[in-house]
């Protein structure tokens, strides 16, 4: 692996391990074992003993659960809706009842988060403040995608019950935002909800008079931004209906497009990651391979397509090089259905304003000296990772030791914020874990990351920042020795902050049923 290779990993190491479990888990899923199978045993017989030993432990696991609940009261919201819908999903938590009062729980507690809703890095680098807010706002843990979540599993218990969460449901304000933001909205959580609830919470008597169809309408109506416009193409784009509902749902969508006030900060995502443009044209070729192709709605998309191409565009809008620009894929592709195909033309008007403001990862004289020092520890000065057995010589590790040093001796006055600090502090504790060619080493960086973030608690009382590292930190324990685990989280049990006591306990109690 090359240094810029290692740079541009350095955010993304944890998830290597997580992944090949999960690609082994489905692959075994998905390929059982072919030829004869042995004769399956009876099942012993259980005796009073053993039985009265099993429902002890199903008793001290519902008390431990209990506990946690009562804990979890005292944490941040976001924390306390977390916890509880872990539960919820697991199987600690079998009985239906249960499980409906946890999401009633999560669906109050909702309101009380500091997020509105999720946002999407407009950066295609992960190392940058967007980037990694992104990643924290991927827990869905913003009030909107809580709210969201709430209805889509309380549909699988009582679909009536979460038509009328939904209902309760108020979509946040989508304010504007400038070329210079670097994160934009997303709402596909909502949507998701939209889809679940038009699937599962109607009668057949209702859908007879059309209730579920009227309820996409009003959906559609609503539509006031790049985000919502996305959610309905996408629904549109997938929806199991008839031709003539279909071709409504559609007209009502195409006013909507009308509607939508150029966005060029939005559009430049939009076009850049297929989002709205994307699910726009899905829905296009949808309907052409259909033969119901909308004259209003490709009216709307062309008139969309064009203000927003034509007028004020973003700097760092990834069409536009310098005085070049040129027209995406994904453009192209909406010119074999569009009767007026765009070119370059409609392109010669556009203002280009400011690009987003972001914060570069590493760039600082101290970051760039923690960087080079990591690297160190991976390559020795060579382009070529060292071998376990190079990392595990004397040398080697007094190298660690002073890198660590280095670390803890980092202030969070020399980066561009308290909050950028904090992020690549954490991501430097994961990298170093990676390269310790040993249990004994490795120990005593998760021991120093899990003081490190006791000590962060304080600053960030339960915020989503914080939470991600947490469990960030957690997922990267599970696949050490139980003795390592154990050491690592033994002072967040005693811990007087209540979150660390809560994702420490939460831990062990999934370990134990699973």
């Amino acid at each position: 692996m090359s240094y810029s290779s290692f740079r541009r990993s350095i955010s993304v190491l944890l998830l290597v391990a997580i992944n090949a479990s999960f690609v082994h888990s489905i692959a075994q899923s998905q390929n059982p074992p072919q030829g004869p199978q042995k004769p399956v045993k009876s099942k012993q017989k259980v005796t009073p003993k053993q039985a009265q030993a099993d429902t002890g432990e199903v008793e001290t696991l519902v008390q431990k659960v209990d506990n946690l609940l009562q804990l979890a009261k005292g944490a941040s919201p976001e924390i306390r809706a977390d916890t509880l819908l872990t539960l919820e999903a697991s199987r600690l938590v079998t009985d239906a009842a249960k499980k409906k009062e946890l999401l009633e729980e999560v669906f109050l507690v909702a309101s009380e988060v500091r997020e509105p809703l999720r946002r999407n890095s407009t950066s295609r680098v992960v190392d940058t403040h967007s980037g990694y807010m992104q990643y924290a706002f991927d827990l869905e843990l913003d009030k909107l995608s809580l709210q969201s979540q709430v209805v889509i599993r309380m549909a699988s218990l009582n679909p009536a019950r979460a038509r009328e969460l939904f209902d309760q449901i108020s979509l946040p304000s989508f304010k504007p935002i400038s070329c210079q933001d670097s994160l934009v909205y997303n709402a596909d959580s909502y949507y998701d909800a939209v889809q679940v609830v038009f699937d599962k919470s109607f009668s057949a008597e209702q859908r007879q008079f059309g209730n579920d169809i009227q309820f996409l309408v009003d959906r559609i109506d609503r539509v006031n931004s790049f985000a919502q416009a996305a959610g309905v193409a996408r629904i549109l784009a997938k929806a199991k209906l008839a031709t003539e509902p279909l071709l409504m749902l559609v007209e009502g969508f195409a006013r909507a497009l009308k509607r939508l006030e150029p966005d060029p900060r939005s559009f430049a995502y939009a076009r850049g990651r297929g989002l709205l443009v994307g699910d726009l044209a899905q829905l296009l070729w949808r309907l052409k391979n259909q033969d119901t192709l909308s004259a209003s709605l490709l009216r709307a998309t062309h008139k969309f397509l064009v203000a927003n191409l034509s007028g004020d565009v973003c700097g760092d809008a990834y069409w536009i090089e310098g005085t070049e620009t040129h027209l995406p894929g994904i453009i192209l592709s909406m010119n074999r259905v569009l009767p007026t195909p765009l070119t370059i033309d409609d392109m010669r008007s556009a203002k280009v304003k400011e690009s987003g403001t972001d914060v570069a990862y590493w760039t600082t004289k101290e970051g760039e000296a923690l960087l080079a020092g990591a690297k160190s520890l991976r390559f020795g000065g060579e382009e070529k990772p060292l071998s376990l057995q190079e990392r595990q010589t004397e040398a080697w590790h007094q190298e660690l030791i002073g890198f660590l040093e280095l670390l803890e001796s980092w202030k969070a006055e020399s980066e561009a914020s308290e909050e950028d600090y904090f992020f690549q502090r954490c991501n430097m504790y994961l990298v170093l874990v990676d390269v310790c060619p040993n249990d004994t080493q490795r120990d005593v960086v998760l021991r120093s990351y899990s003081n490190y973030l006791k000590e962060a608690s304080n600053k960030y009382k339960g915020r989503i920042e914080w939470i991600i590292k947490v469990k960030e930190h957690l997922r990267r324990l599970r696949d050490k020795s139980p003795e390592m685990r154990r050491s690592s989280l033994a002072h967040w049990f005693n811990s007087s902050d209540t979150g660390l006591r809560i994702y420490a306990e939460l831990e062990q109690l999934m370990a134990a049923r699973n």
